[in-house]
């Protein structure tokens, strides 16, 4: 039995959101990889689905680090929003209503997770359940070699506060007029891969939850992680805010390992734009020495 003291509880989901076998199947078999992370791991899936996460788990002898909770999609905290939803619903693709609730529901996973706390760690983190098999942007940084270590180390020395990878520059301009705002995806942070404090995460995902209901509730909504930029304007102190695309999450938790030619692009539209709160927040992000 594995005696290690873990630091952080991950999280994660899989739900058959399109009600269509070839893409479950499809996004299973994409979600091997993460699957075997050697950290403690909560697993939200639909029971039909929880043999087939316990299964590879126990394979890979991490039953003892693993928790899967059963629930269905319509007993998800956020589908009973789904009827305000105006945008359009496509079942033959992951643009649908209830792909956009599970990600709402990231929120609440998290904050059901923190308050059980099955594994007793201080720090918790999100990690989508087929990260490992992203190829964004044609990058491999996912199938690095060393990416289970890099994921463990994370695990074993999570930064403080609540840490997140800023992918663009924005301005409360941008959200003023919803209609505008969701009239196209907004790209704001990596929603992807985090990690929090525990008191620290309790706090942003309350915030984050009643957010997504507030803008629900009017009929706009397209993914969780635009839902960030209200919270961090408002909570900047509570973060740690790095940089990347979406393919540099876990390589550029601790400092800017990859994809530097965007990082200065993103920090240079930062710095030019007199949001000094934030700009100063991921330069001292960035700049902090860790282990």
């Amino acid at each position: 039995m594995d005696t290690i003291k873990y630091n952080t509880t991950f999280v994660t989901a899989c739900f058959n959101c399109n009600k269509n076998s070839f893409f479950i199947n499809k996004y299973l078999k994409k979600s091997l990889r993460t699957l075997v992370i050697e950290c403690p791991l909560v697993i939200y899936c639909e029971e039909e689905y929880a043999h087939i996460f316990r299964d590879i788990r126990k394979l890979f002898n991490l039953d003892h680090i693993t928790h899967i909770i059963s629930v269905e999609l319509e007993d998800l905290f956020f589908y009973k929003y789904k009827r305000y939803l105006i945008r359009d619903e496509d079942l033959e693709t992951n643009y649908n209503k209830n792909a956009h609730i599970v990600m709402m529901n990231k929120f609440k996973f998290l904050l059901d997770s923190i308050e059980e706390n099955k594994f007793n760690t201080p720090h918790f983190g999100w990690i989508d359940v087929n990260l490992l098999e992203k190829t964004f942007n044609n990058s491999v940084n996912y199938l690095d070699i060393n990416i289970y270590d890099k994921i463990l180390h994370i695990c074993q020395n999570p930064r403080d506060k609540f840490t997140i990878e800023v992918i663009n520059h924005w301005t409360p301009d941008m959200y003023n007029n919803l209609e505008i705002f969701y009239s196209r995806y907004q790209w704001i942070v990596a929603g992807c891969f985090f990690t929090m404090e525990n008191n620290i995460g309790k706090i942003i995902l309350e915030k984050l939850i009643n957010k997504a209901i507030e803008i629900t509730l009017q009929g706009f909504g397209s993914g969780e992680e635009s839902y960030f930029s209200f919270i961090i304007d408002e909570n900047t102190d509570l973060f740690n805010l790095y940089v990347g695309d979406y393919q540099d999450t876990i390589h550029n938790y601790y400092c800017t390992e990859k994809n530097h030619e965007y990082v200065n692009w993103v920090l240079e539209k930062w710095k030019n734009s007199n949001r000094n709160v934030i700009y100063n927040n991921i330069i001292q992000t960035i700049n902090k020495k860790f282990l």
